[in-house]
């Protein structure tokens, strides 16, 4: 396995990592990374491990604050401890932008995300066609 691919790769999983850290969504990206890895002219074997090694690197940039999350917020902490805040923003009737997390019931800042990611669930599961169209409408 040559030099550098091994570099690129660690650095592709730090940027991954930090990716994830600044938007949590941005875990959905990770796959078009891997595939890039797989896709390249190597051996199955050596692809496998370059694989490995991009995911070991984003898992060790990322999983310290998942486990402050999970400490700090309880199972509702994940990656971002405002992914449902995130997810409904771009997932419901109302205006796109910002948005009271008032909006949402909950005593602390765990349930309020829960409800948040609910609610943007539930829009989806009802107006998932027409949510694209309308999305897409918006800007």
């Amino acid at each position: 396995m040559p030099f550098r691919p091994v570099v690129t790769v660690i650095i592709s999983g730090f940027v991954m990592g930090f990716a994830m850290l600044t938007r949590g969504e941005a875990v959905f990206y990770l796959p078009v990374v891997i595939m890039a890895v797989v896709n390249r002219k190597a051996r199955m074997r050596d692809k496998i491990a370059l694989s490995i090694c991009c995911l070991s690197v984003c898992f060790a940039v990322v999983f310290p604050w998942h486990l402050r999350n999970l400490r700090h917020f309880g199972p509702a902490g994940k990656i971002s401890s405002t992914v449902g805040i995130n997810f409904y923003l771009g997932h419901n009737d109302r205006q796109y932008g910002q948005l009271p997390e008032t909006d949402f019931k909950g005593s602390n800042a765990a349930e309020r995300q829960e409800e948040a990611f609910r609610q943007g669930a539930e829009y989806l599961r009802a107006k998932s066609s027409s949510a694209v169209v309308r999305h897409g409408e918006r800007h």
